[in-house]
């Protein structure tokens, strides 16, 4: 999965959102699609997209409880699990490279 590089109108920066969610496909394949993709930062962003979406206390929750529950705990799941690995990969990357710089 590749992330949408758009360009704000303030000046150009780039914006590094995930690409949005196409209706035809699933959301949970969506969600391990982008976790595969091992981008750290579109993985912390859909994260804290799926742990609002899921707050008990928005005021629109009580009427969705339950869907929420059962769309959003599994994808939280396949998101901690994909950034724990992502973390690890760059943790490794990085001591990796303190070794080599020091040879």
């Amino acid at each position: 999965m590749r992330l949408a590089a758009r360009r704000d109108r303030a000046g150009g920066s780039r914006d590094r959102r995930p690409p949005p969610h196409d209706p035809e496909q699933l959301y949970l394949e969506y969600v391990a699609a982008l976790a595969a993709s091992g981008d750290r930062t579109a993985i912390r962003s859909k994260l804290a997209d799926n742990l609002d979406n899921a707050c008990p206390e928005r005021p629109d929750f009580p009427d969705r409880e339950r869907p929420m529950r059962e769309k959003y705990r599994p994808a939280r799941a396949i998101l901690e699990a994909a950034l724990r690995q992502a973390e690890a990969a760059r943790a490794e990357w990085c001591n990796a490279s303190e070794a080599v710089k020091w040879r």
